[in-house]
């Protein structure tokens, strides 16, 4: 961590600051929150980089495109260790603090899809076994929302604004094109929170002359002007293909003409995505045409002469304006041209009929003309800031609580669409393109070609066709598409005119699932795995810490972590689950089998048994009143889930049990980490038998967690224990990789 910033600005190379980045370093380190209005390319992200102290942060974006590029930029500045995670890059799942306890990483670049899913207890980017993990981690995190404006103001822009109102540690807000309106009302909002809130206007460091200019249409390749650099950014992928043709089969068109939309196989997209950046980039060179979709609005820093816009909403216009002159003292024509349909920008449809009135009356693109076309999108947001003050966020701790993964569509985005190759076999490896699936209905595109939705069953590992309904494309697991009726080019997308291209789609990769077995000579005793995960516990220890706010200081914070550790594994005491193992009554207990003592039957479920061995000291003695029981929850169900919540208590692993090797127990009592705590085995109901099941089953659905109680605290102490645990684990197991072709994604949420 840099503790001044000229440091982080030496770091990273700047020979100057600009205007406002050293306020966001004192009012971040102030301990507010900061709301930062600055234009494209001002040096946003490494105002965050520079301000961000001792704390680990989550840095969410919208796209995962804008994920890897700053990731690799703030990598480059050394100010911070940083990893990147999303569903196609896979590095650091668990988002947190890693296992390195002097060497941490310190932030972490993420989609909203992962972060906002960790946050509601229902986190994508990992299994459910492992969904316990992560909420604490974002709560946990200082959380930066960067290209706020981005965000879906029905979904994830009032999720991410709830968390910063719940937020124990201030955060950061990141936006070029919000409204006047929007910033007003976030900052009254953030001003009512303990920490407060900065709001920082970063003026543009420099101004180029953009002349503003209609447009004939792209239909004729003759009438589309064109320069050195020429970039058109068109609404839809379909007219974006048309346009490229067009300029394609010119020859008058001088220099590449690259197309870059999300119908692209991912290799290609990223192929074309690294020329282009090349090309267009501060140092690159024409002549060469870019024509793209939306996707180039943010995360590629690309700039041109001549630029043409499909009239969009304000904030997409100016963003796409962003694309051009983007380096000092260049200049650049740009030629907006009105469309026949708004789609996809159907809801703001009179925001662009006032942009383009406006757009009839200006020949310059000023900071005040700027600013009067980003307020276009004052109305609109208004409507969601009026929505926004009735929300109670109530549905927040039910989400939590339950596990309710239909609050990923209601409040962060909704999953629409499908993955979809060209191909025949049902068994096939296959590469997907994401497309809506409103193309294959109605008067879409593709929705004259014959084709086979196919649904797979994960568990069973079989694929079957669907009979093609009215509803069958939505609900395939994927599409495939007819090789004689379309094909598919890499620099162009799915096309009709060249049957081709069927083993793009082929995928040769294979997946790896790591599994880890307990092959060792000799069996790890159940002292040595306690032991041992107390060992491991300092790398939660920025959890813990986080802890003692919630539970009235660091001294019950490391009691309870403490706690977690020592009861987890007790149903491992049961005679039975020792003799699954085939350790004697007389014998020594063990935590993990060897080749000394395999395991030689199925051994009972035990982590329902620890969590209720312990459950009459956590209520009558540990944690008296109601207002502890609040807490009592959360303990419990931290060392009955340790090895992954469940939806509900399931009666059919719970088996009357009997507790023994108590002198073992009572043994590690010698040791400085219990002898203070008073931890053994008088305080555990030892036996259980099988007229008490029924009755126990029926205690332990009662006391499932509910809203009131202090679900962080759950949290906190599932990722104590079950970092500390897999760490635990992996020391003495032996991992082996299983190499299998590659399936599709259940979803293509990530």
């Amino acid at each position: 961590m840099v503790q001044r910033f000229d440091e982080a600005l030496q770091l990273a190379g700047f020979a100057i600051e600009r205007d406002g980045q050293r306020a966001v370093f004192n009012a971040f380190r102030a301990g507010k929150h900061v709301i930062l209005r600055a234009p494209t390319g001002w040096g946003k992200t490494f105002a965050v980089m520079a301000a961000l102290g001792e704390g680990h942060a989550l840095y969410s974006l919208p796209l995962r495109v804008l994920v890897d590029s700053l990731a690799e930029e703030a990598d480059e500045w050394k100010i911070r260790r940083v990893k990147a995670q999303h569903g196609a890059r896979r590095e650091h799942a668990l988002l947190d603090r890693g296992d390195d306890v002097k060497n941490p990483v310190e932030c972490v670049f993420t989609t909203l899809d992962q972060s906002l899913s960790a946050f509601l207890g229902i986190p994508v980017g990992v299994s459910m076994r492992q969904g316990n993990i992560l909420p604490a981690v974002f709560d946990s995190s200082h959380l930066v929302f960067d290209e706020f404006h981005l965000f879906d103001a029905e979904k994830s822009w009032k999720t991410a604004l709830l968390a910063l109102i719940r937020s124990k540690q201030n955060g950061i807000i990141l936006t070029a094109t919000l409204s006047d309106v929007m910033v007003d009302f976030l900052v009254e909002t953030l001003s009512k929170t303990p920490q407060g809130v900065e709001l920082i206007e970063g003026a543009r460091p420099f101004i180029n002359q953009k002349t503003i200019l209609k447009g004939n249409g792209l239909n004729d390749s003759q009438k589309i002007e064109l320069g050195n650099r020429t970039i058109i950014i068109c609404n839809q992928i379909d007219r974006a293909k048309q346009t490229a043709a067009l300029l394609r089969d010119d020859p008058c068109v001088l220099g590449e003409v690259y197309l870059l939309h999300s119908e692209l196989l991912p290799n290609d997209r990223l192929s074309i995505e690294r020329e282009v950046r090349y090309v267009f980039g501060k140092s690159g060179n024409g002549p060469a045409v870019l024509v793209a979709t939306q996707v180039v609005e943010a995360g590629i820093d690309i700039t041109c002469d001549v630029l043409h816009i499909d009239l969009c909403p304000p904030a997409s216009f100016i963003q796409r304006i962003g694309r051009s002159a983007r380096y000092e003292n260049e200049e650049s024509q740009v030629f907006w041209h009105p469309v026949e349909s708004n789609n996809p920008y159907g809801y703001a449809a009179d925001e662009i009929a006032q942009l383009e009135d406006y757009l009839d009356t200006v020949s310059q693109l000023t900071p005040e003309t700027e600013r009067f076309i980003i307020n276009l999108s004052s109305k609109r947001d208004q409507f969601a800031i009026e929505q926004f003050r009735k929300e109670t966020g109530s549905w927040i701790n039910e989400a939590r609580v339950l596990r309710k993964y239909e609050a990923y569509a209601e409040h962060i985005r909704d999953i629409n669409n499908i993955n979809v190759a060209i191909g025949t076999a049902l068994d096939g490896s296959y590469n997907f393109l994401s497309i809506s699936p409103g193309k294959f209905y109605g008067k879409g595109p593709y929705a004259h070609l014959s084709i086979i939705p196919v649904s797979v069953d994960y568990d069973r590992r079989e694929r079957k066709k669907i009979v093609r309904s009215a509803n069958s494309i939505r609900t395939a697991d994927f599409v495939l598409l007819n090789p004689d009726e379309i094909g598919y080019e890499s620099g162009y997308g799915l096309t009709e005119s060249n049957l081709s291209g069927e083993e793009h789609f082929i995928n040769h990769s294979v997946s790896r699932r790591e599994s880890f077995s307990y092959d060792n000579e000799k069996a790890e005793l159940y002292r040595e795995h306690i032991e041992r995960l107390q060992k491991y516990r300092p790398v939660s220890q920025w959890i813990v810490n986080r802890l003692a706010a919630s539970v009235g200081g660091i001294k019950k914070a490391t009691y309870l972590a403490d706690f977690v550790v020592w009861a987890h594994d007790l149903g491992k005491l049961d005679v039975a689950w020792q003799a699954a193992h085939g350790v004697s009554p007389n014998g020594i207990p063990i935590g993990h089998s060897g080749k000394d003592f395999p395991r030689i039957k199925q051994p009972p479920s035990h982590a329902w048994i620890s969590a209720w061995a312990v459950s009459k000291f956590l209520w009558k003695t540990l944690l008296k009143g109601e207002k502890n029981s609040r807490i009592a929850r959360p303990v419990f169900w931290a060392i009955a889930d340790h090895h992954g919540y469940k939806l509900e208590v399931q009666r059919s692993i719970m088996m009357p049990y009997q507790l023994s090797f108590l002198d073992h127990l009572d043994a590690m009592q010698d040791t400085a980490l219990w002898n203070d705590n008073g931890w053994n085995s008088s305080i555990l109901t030892l036996k259980v038998c099988e007229n008490e099941l029924d009755g126990i089953y029926s205690q332990m659905e009662k006391e499932r967690l509910r809203t009131s109680d202090d679900v962080e605290i759950y949290y906190m102490l599932s990722y104590i224990l079950r970092r500390s645990d897999q760490l635990a684990t992996a020391e003495v197991s032996s991992s082996t990789t299983e190499e299998s072709a590659s399936k599709p994604l259940k979803t293509n949420m990530i």
